[in-house]
């Protein structure tokens, strides 16, 4: 539809005559007959279909042309160029061009693509597509890709916008592009605070509102004060933050000499004056505030490119919410424990867990000041959880906001509860570089969680600090203090240098976990917390890692929340502290050295002789075999590897 010209059209493609007589391929446009029209000659040869018509709206003609190229031929720049030159001087084509190139959103780049590149380059004009494949080959092992989009000329690309239509069954989607009157003003979402907030209002709107004596004695009061917190502070922040009128355009002057047969070119040649003049006085510093991307952002640049993604049946998805739901039940799949190998181990897991816990004095309780000084460590600019609550926003709180805070995190420790509305992860999925676009397996979760749940949780990890030290083993060198990788390589280069320059024998095996954080068993984890850490933390820990569950958010769509059965959570404080709880008694061998970095391990072997090296080396290995079957752990074949070393006594050197 199209405001500005005031008429319904379409471009529908039709068989109608072609070239050779074959009754294939050929172009239609419907128009109402009551807009002003008429029909242009039709453009026919063997590379280029066409049917124009030029309309008349505000006293300016705008021609509309549907185009067919069938992919048999080879068209040039040329062939492109002599079809644009019959169009007049400012037109919209669109049709199934069968050109693919990365700047209009294609999945990559063909022949035909970049001769009509060159020819769009050279013509001046622009290409518009929304960047999401419109060809849903009926071939599952061929992939959709984006063929269908607009070329125009001397329309204002303020005027536009284009939508995807998926509403049709054909193995081409429509292309539906909108032509306004006036620009069209992009909607920035509202943020929630920005430069003009009123910080002091905010505080003294929290201030008077916020009550510390709401009951905190079960569940549901807990659940009930989180959430009138999270709608105090939006509302506190929205009432303290000015609306942001969008600014005016700048209208730059221009030479007055200008004279109408030039204007064109004296204007193209002012605004580059303009520019370049913009860009001698840039520096990389904040005293131009970084605006190199400012004045850049409204150059021409590629569309990206947007993949449709495959279902496990073999189907194509094309709806963002469908897209979401599809990665929704990936990782609902990957949220669960590895089926078990050993039964009676299990049965010995579940009976200890269901034994009575020990009687030990409770955790400390949180007071304002920790509370303060763990929320003052944030780091501002990071994008907020399911309730959307940021750093900045808990760093501006009052006093008597971080009062209640610390209040309803004392009641969870006195209850040995972890709030529901704190295990709640958005996840927005990132693909993995190199790796096919298509398959919802390569591509890796980013979980979102609330900020006020991370907060509590290092005030949890504060609590078992001192009995982490007794827990973990010397050769983990993961999420540790004053240790890590370059410390752990370091360890083990120089045992194999030390091993060659004595003219040993050294072999190791390297053991990488597959999907290590998200298929931990949570009955064995629970089982490892009670064993070895203070049975006032099992309680809040096991509310913790249970009744967690994620939404996954593909754009301006979500998916229903999913549970999650196994794991620990990605992009939390605790998290990774109970991975190395979890993994923490994995077997060493007294003959062997071991080193552990996270889910990495290096198991190495030592000795003048290459038998007794492959024997230990062999015997270590079994028994961290059985241990895996034991806690549910598969290794990742593909990236797991056997290195023999040794030294070569002839040359002195190593083969």
């Amino acid at each position: 539809m199209s405001s500005a010209l005031n008429t319904i059209w379409c471009i529908l493609r039709v068989p109608l005559g072609y070239p050779s007589g074959n009754s294939h391929g050929g172009t239609a446009i419907i128009i109402k007959e009551n807009t002003k029209h008429y029909l242009l000659e039709e453009y026919k040869t063997d590379k280029i279909q066409a049917t124009s018509v030029r309309i008349q709206d505000n006293k300016v003609e705008t021609t509309l042309s549907a185009i067919y190229c069938p992919p048999r031929h080879v068209t040039t720049s040329e062939d492109f160029k002599n079809y644009f030159k019959t169009l007049g001087n400012r037109y919209i084509c669109c049709g199934d061009w069968n050109a693919k190139h990365v700047f209009w959103g294609s999945r990559l780049t063909s022949p035909r693509g970049r001769q009509l590149y060159l020819a769009t380059n050279d013509l001046n004009l622009h290409c518009v597509s929304h960047g999401v494949s419109t060809y849903w080959p009926a071939d599952p092992n061929k992939k959709p890709d984006l063929l269908d989009f607009y070329v125009i000329k001397n329309i204002p690309l303020s005027q536009l916008d284009v939508e995807e239509c998926t509403d049709l069954s054909s193995d081409h989607t429509p292309v539906i592009v909108n032509v306004h009157c006036q620009a069209v003003l992009i909607e920035y979402p509202q943020r929630m605070y920005n430069h003009r907030t009123d910080w002091d209002e905010y505080r003294a709107k929290i201030t008077k509102s916020v009550n510390l004596n709401s009951p905190l004695n079960d569940v549901n009061s807990i659940e009930t004060a989180i959430e009138s917190f999270n709608r105090l502070i939006h509302q506190a922040a929205k009432e303290s933050t000015p609306f942001l009128r969008q600014k005016n355009l700048n209208h730059f002057p221009y030479p007055k000499l200008i004279k109408d047969k030039d204007l064109k070119n004296m204007i193209s040649q002012a605004n580059n004056e303009r520019f370049q003049n913009q860009l001698a006085d840039l520096t990389p510093k904040k005293d131009t505030n970084y605006s190199l991307w400012k004045i850049t952002k409204k150059l021409k640049r590629p569309k990206i490119h947007i993949p449709p993604i495959k279902t496990t049946d073999g189907k194509w998805v094309r709806k963002e919410a469908d897209k979401a739901q599809v990665f929704a039940n990936h990782l609902k799949d990957v949220f669960k424990p590895l089926p078990s190998k050993n039964t009676e181990h299990d049965k010995e897991v579940y009976e200890y867990l269901d034994a009575a816990l020990q009687m030990c004095l409770p955790l400390k309780s949180v007071s304002p000041k920790e509370t303060w000084r763990e929320i003052s460590k944030l780091q501002e600019g990071k994008t907020p959880g399911y309730d959307l609550v940021d750093a900045k926003l808990l760093k501006e709180l009052p006093e008597k906001g971080i009062i209640h805070f610390a209040a309803i995190c004392n009641a969870c420790l006195r209850l040995a509860i972890f709030p529901g509305q704190w295990k709640i992860a958005q996840v927005v999925m990132i693909p993995k570089p190199g790796k096919p676009l298509h398959e919802a397996s390569f591509y890796r979760p980013i979980s979102l969680l609330s900020v006020q749940g991370k907060i509590f949780e290092r005030m949890l990890l504060n609590r078992m600090r001192a009995h982490l030290s007794d827990v973990i083993p010397q050769h983990q060198f993961g999420f540790r203090e004053k240790h890590g990788t370059i410390e752990q390589i370091h360890r083990i280069t120089d045992i194999i240098s030390r091993t060659l320059e004595f003219k040993q024998f050294c072999s190791a095996v390297f053991l990488d976990i597959s999907q290590a954080f998200d298929r931990v068993w949570h009955e064995g984890l629970l089982y490892k917390i009670k064993k070895l850490l203070p049975h006032s933390f099992f309680p809040i820990l096991k509310s913790y890692l249970q009744g967690r569950c994620f939404e996954v958010k593909y754009n301006n769509e979500n998916s229903p929340l999913q549970k999650i059965n196994s794991g620990v959570p990605q992009g939390s404080i605790l998290g990774p502290v109970l991975y190395l709880i979890f993994t923490a008694d994995i077997p060493t061998h007294e003959d062997t050295i071991t080193a552990t970095n996270a889910d990495d391990t290096a198991l190495m072997s030592v000795d003048k002789d290459s038998s007794t090296v492959s024997a230990k080396l062999q015997a270590h290995v079994f028994k961290v075999e059985n241990w895996l079957d034991k806690w549910r752990i598969r290794v990742n074949q593909g990236k797991s590897d056997i290195h023999p070393q040794k030294r070569d006594l002839s040359t002195n050197k190593t083969p």
